[in-house]
């Protein structure tokens, strides 16, 4: 299991805690709550989504954060995650949406169809290696419509913390319902690495009745390398955007299919 660094790891060592998977089944419904209300990159893929008439895949789609609001907008998705804890989540919630709900993996799917759109959002591309993600991006490749639109989001490391192998730390605190969350996110200039740790404390009758703590690690991909790989797959950067400067500094892809239709 990975170690939580800097204060997260100096908090577990204080009370005694073992750090948990982010993304296993008792991370679900933490994960969950940290990230049900994050509209980072709604507007957006809801943008590209308004343009599309056919169906959407999305890739990684975690507990619903952005499939319900790409079914609102009358299309059909297809929800593919790995992790079956993540996906009951999205079924509990289904209403008379058009979503089909697939546990596999995203660098290994296969559908005997196309899609208008394909997202894979909230930066989930650096949960994959580079094979993982080559093999990944020539998948969708083969399943984008001729006028189809591929949109990947990603992370790039600021540039301090690569040039002197420097590390930071950025903490925020959420409360959802009787929960405060607590989110540690270690960047490691050095290793070009970013450690998630979520430290949870349930509070009833003014008393915090228990503590945990989740985390995850993820290898940053720069969207020039990124940019590079969804090339050699045989697709085209259309558009890059930029967020604001920060330790990481989020970035959005959106591609075509080498030499297809505009539209």
């Amino acid at each position: 299991m990975i170690s939580a660094p800097g204060t997260a790891g100096r908090l577990a060592r204080l009370y005694g805690l073992q750090p948990q998977e982010l993304y296993g089944l008792a991370g679900s419904a933490v994960y969950d709550s940290m990230c049900r209300h994050d509209s980072t990159e709604l507007t957006d893929i809801l943008r590209l989504v308004q343009a599309t008439a056919g169906p959407v895949l999305e890739l990684a789609c975690g507990s619903g954060r952005l499939t319900f609001p790409l079914a609102s907008r009358g299309h059909e998705v297809v929800a593919l995650d790995n992790s079956a804890a993540m996906l009951a989540m999205v079924k509990e919630r289904l209403d008379g949406q058009r979503i089909s709900v697939v546990e596999g993996d995203m660098a290994k799917f296969v559908f005997d169809r196309s899609f208008s759109l394909v997202v894979l959002g909230t930066s989930s591309v650096c949960l994959l290696d580079a094979d993982q993600r080559a093999s990944m991006f020539r998948r969708v490749a083969d399943h984008l419509a001729d006028d189809g639109v591929f949109y990947v989001s990603g992370l790039d490391l600021d540039d301090r913390l690569t040039a002197a192998a420097r590390d930071a730390e950025r903490v925020t605190v959420l409360v959802d319902g009787d929960k405060v969350l607590t989110l540690h996110q270690y960047f490691s200039g050095r290793r070009g690495v970013r450690t998630t740790s979520l430290f949870t404390e349930t509070v009833t009758g003014h008393e915090t009745a228990g503590r945990e703590l989740f985390t995850s690690e993820i290898f940053l991909v720069s969207s020039v390398r990124l940019t590079e790989e969804v090339r050699t797959a045989g697709l085209e950067v259309v558009d890059t955007r930029h967020g604001p400067p920060a330790e990481q500094r989020h970035f959005q892809l959106t591609c075509r299919r080498a030499g297809g239709r505009r539209g």
